[in-house]
């Protein structure tokens, strides 16, 4: 399902999302030009752009990915994937970063909404369409029966390595968004480490201490530090180091008890999707 998250979100971005998102604005709302945009040796400040911005809209399609784990028929999941790609991301993307390249700002912008990196425009869109996704779709067979409350994990090592690829990676899609190389990289990395660290920590404490958890503290670690990170994104440019600790310290408590929750419940996010995307990227925003 991800690498036809990246195939679908490129093709679609290529031919109308860059354009939808990027293009100039019809009244700060949605895009109308850049359409089967053309890359050359003339712009390659374009190209990379192009890009750095479609793997954000995949990213954004991903987080439906996991949470509706083990639910639902490919094609079913391939059209989720081509109504975020082709109108919701670039609809909203328009709304919050439109004017990027130049030319009138979207609506979002013009009034004064800030999501430096996409805590909102990325992860927290992605979390309100797995949410949409889950409610419709319902739980896994077997979950919530006879007091069960979750399918424990089972490859912890992978999830590990996958969280390790996360913070380098974020390392570039926080720090890209500055769009350019300038004295605020080396402060939005930082932050962005440091909001990731504070995330773990909170978490893993929080299951350590918390009687009743239904959060295993091998785990709980794994969750809070993608929560620290989207919980900073929206302003990893604007605060300082101990801001940063203390959002992204937040975020790991907001994942703990948006799991426990999303349990309460009876919906199933098979990785907690919703409380470490959508819930901290809201969290992230306000802050």
């Amino acid at each position: 399902k991800n690498l036809a998250d990246l195939i679908v979100a490129f093709m679609i971005w290529w031919a109308i999302g860059f354009g939808l998102s990027f293009g100039d604005s019809w009244n700060g709302i949605i895009g109308t030009h850049y359409f089967f945009v053309n890359i050359d040796q003339n712009s390659p400040e374009l190209g990379s752009f192009f890009l750095f911005q479609a793997m954000f809209c995949a990213t954004a399609i991903t987080i439906v990915s996991g949470a509706i784990a083990d639910r639902t028929r490919f094609v079913a999941y391939l059209i989720i994937a081509i109504m975020i790609a082709s109108f919701i991301y670039p609809l909203f993307t328009h709304l919050t970063w439109g004017g990027a390249l130049g030319g009138e700002k979207g609506y979002l912008s013009r009034i004064g909404f800030v999501d430096f990196a996409g805590s909102t425009v990325v992860h927290s869109l992605g979390g309100w369409a797995a949410l949409a996704a889950i409610l419709i779709i319902g739980p896994r067979t077997g979950v919530f029966n006879k007091g069960r409350q979750h399918i424990s994990p089972s490859n912890l090592t992978l999830a590990t390595l996958a969280i390790i690829m996360f913070i380098i990676g974020w390392i570039g899609s926080n720090a890209g968004s500055t769009l350019k190389f300038n004295n605020l990289v080396p402060t939005i990395i930082v932050n962005t480490i440091m909001a990731a660290m504070a995330g773990g920590i909170s978490s893993y404490l929080l299951s350590t201490t918390v009687k009743n958890s239904n959060v295993q503290s091998s785990v709980a670690p794994l969750n809070g530090i993608i929560d620290g990170l989207v919980s900073i994104t929206a302003c990893c440019h604007a605060v300082d180091q101990p801001a940063a600790i203390v959002i992204g310290a937040i975020g790991g408590v907001i994942v703990y008890y948006g799991s426990a929750l999303l349990v309460h419940y009876k919906i199933d996010d098979a990785i907690d999707a919703i409380p470490a995307h959508l819930f901290a990227g809201i969290w992230g925003t306000v802050a």
